[in-house]
């Protein structure tokens, strides 16, 4: 099995620069009005902005206490929210609301659940491209882009 380094698999960047920041992590003024709607107070409306922006990056969803400070810190600045303290970000992270900001963001971006069905494509995908493919990171990079291509979460890899 090839490592998530020989993949296209996204992550974050372990080193952010301000022109990454910019380009992948900023707001638009769509996504606060959106998020102004679908949630009461700073923390929540933060918190959607953090999962719209990394589910838009990433294909996949992450708790918000698992986001790099850096990209909390940019997506506040730029929709003029306060910087909760970490201890509100893990409360946030253990309530039922989070859970219902992953389906307002699914919605929002018109992404599926990582399902059986996404299953089966993953392996749909690989068992096609087999014969023609040496290198297992080929297979796995085809079968990210047909996931990608219909729309579904990426599986969350646990290290």
């Amino acid at each position: 099995m090839p490592s998530i380094q020989d993949t296209i698999y996204p992550r974050f960047k372990s080193n952010l620069t301000e022109k990454d920041l910019e380009e992948v992590y900023s707001p638009k003024m769509n996504e606060i009005e959106w998020t102004e709607a679908k949630s009461k107070g700073t923390l929540q409306q933060l918190a959607l902005l953090v999962l719209i922006k990394t589910v838009q990056k990433l294909g996949f969803f992450v708790q918000v206490v698992d986001v790099p400070e850096a990209i909390v810190i940019h997506i506040a600045r730029k929709a003029y929210q306060p910087l909760p303290a970490k201890e509100e970000w893990k409360i946030y992270s253990e309530k039922r609301t989070a859970k219902r900001h992953f389906r307002f963001v699914r919605d929002y971006l018109q992404l599926r659940p990582f399902d059986y069905e996404a299953q089966q494509n993953l392996i749909d995908t690989m068992s096609k491209l087999a014969f023609t493919k040496d290198d297992p990171a080929d297979l796995v990079n085809a079968a990210i882009e047909e996931l990608v291509r219909q729309r579904y979460e990426l599986p969350v890899l646990i290290p």
